[in-house]
């Protein structure tokens, strides 16, 4: 009897290059569990396992040297907050990187 045995380190690699691809494609908006999951080919249940949370994954994303795409002032000018709060959570979040 044949055991698949998992390669944690090229899972990882996996989803991480997913989640680059995510950022890529839709923005830091997209970034979701489904999504990243989907273009990984592994569990939702597994990045939540490795990673703890989608903070936990974009946390270990950007220590291995990825890079979060950045809003500019206009950028920022041109979003549509639901509560106007919003702005000033991606702006912070933003000016700490």
């Amino acid at each position: 009897m044949e055991h698949n045995k998992r390669d944690r380190a090229a899972t990882t690699q996996r989803i991480l290059q997913a989640l680059g691809q995510v950022l890529d494609e839709e923005g830091l908006v997209g970034v979701r569990i489904n999504r990243i999951a989907e273009k990984a080919a592994v569990s939702k249940v597994l990045i939540y396992r490795y990673f703890g949370s989608i903070e936990g994954l974009l946390d270990y994303y950007l220590q291995q040297g990825g890079v979060l795409p950045q809003f500019s002032a206009a950028g920022l000018d041109q979003l549509q907050p639901v509560q106007p709060q919003d702005v000033a959570l991606v702006w912070s979040s933003q000016s700490l990187q």
